[in-house]
């Protein structure tokens, strides 16, 4: 059962980055930007910050695209499993923040740990004596 919420987290995780990639708005630099909640709805404000500096909102967007993908792949790695998940953690911490969606991020967050082989290894019918 770990191994399919494993592979089920990943394939929302590559949604999720096709679905970046698509919109001109992750291609411009303005992705992070866009992302932030409305006024009512933010948990942080970024209004009058040093975010709205076109660089920082420019590396925070290309940022998020990236570590998404690569956190997944590292994942399924077993000797950068720990890493993997760690950026992975830190994308869904950062976009939750950022779009106060926190309830998609920690459910993210949590399912990731699932990733890679990690302590579910299995053995076959014949060696566990079924």
């Amino acid at each position: 059962s770990r191994r399919l919420i494993a592979t089920q987290v990943t394939l929302i995780a590559m949604m999720t980055t096709a679905t970046m990639l698509a919109a001109p708005t992750w291609w411009n630099g303005t992705g992070a930007y866009a992302l932030v909640a409305p006024a009512e709805d933010r948990w942080i404000s970024v209004r009058e910050t040093w975010f709205e500096t076109p660089l920082i909102f420019e590396l925070t967007t290309a940022l998020i695209v990236v570590t998404l993908p690569v956190g997944i792949v590292l994942a399924w790695r077993d000797q950068w499993r720990p890493v993997g998940i760690g950026l992975v953690l830190l994308w869904c911490v950062f976009v939750g923040l950022l779009s106060s969606n926190l309830l998609y991020a920690a459910t993210m967050a949590i399912i990731v740990t699932t990733l890679g082989r990690g302590e579910s290894v299995h053995t076959t019918a014949g060696a566990s004596g079924a």
